[in-house]
């Protein structure tokens, strides 16, 4: 109702500021919640007020002992890039965690396909990150151990009996 109720009133006003800033609110936990569908206008601004709960559940994931929190954090991630420009500074931060957590999710279950995905990821991240800024050596670095646990992976399951 906010939000049909800021498509109605003029602009300009208090009250459709107002009426905006109450549909973010009662949106954002449906997007976070990925609770389709959401008015398009909207999801830029939620995916940016979802960014902060991405990188709590990201840094609680680790913790938690079955993988339920790093699916969710990853799925969170994956929407707010998919909404997300590539232009946007944070993006190559919110690549970084979501390379670092699908690396993790593999890790978890052997999955090749999750690992593809987290090397994507971290290549994406490195390649979007100037390489005289502090947090590319460190992107290169999970990427690395990302390839490492590919490699890892391969030769495993080469030397598996068929």
């Amino acid at each position: 109702m906010h939000w049909y109720r800021y498509g109605a009133l003029r602009r300009d006003t208090s009250a459709s500021e107002r009426a905006l800033n109450i549909a973010i609110t009662m949106f954002t936990p449906c997007f976070i919640n990925d609770i389709d569908p959401l008015p398009e206008p909207l999801l830029p601004i939620l995916a940016d007020q979802a960014a902060p709960i991405a990188v709590d559940l990201f840094d609680s994931a680790f913790a938690a002992p079955d993988e339920a929190y790093l699916r969710v954090a990853i799925r969170l991630l994956q929407r707010i890039l998919a909404i997300r420009p590539a232009d946007r500074l944070s993006r190559p931060a919110m690549l970084s965690m979501l390379g670092i957590a699908l690396s993790n999710l593999s890790e978890r279950t052997g999955d090749q396909a999750t690992l593809d995905e987290a090397v994507d990821a971290l290549r994406e991240a490195a390649a979007a990150i100037p390489a005289d800024d502090a947090a590319h050596a460190e992107t290169l670095s999970n990427l690395g151990n990302a390839l490492r646990k590919r490699f890892e992976l391969t030769i495993q399951r080469q030397r598996l009996p068929q």
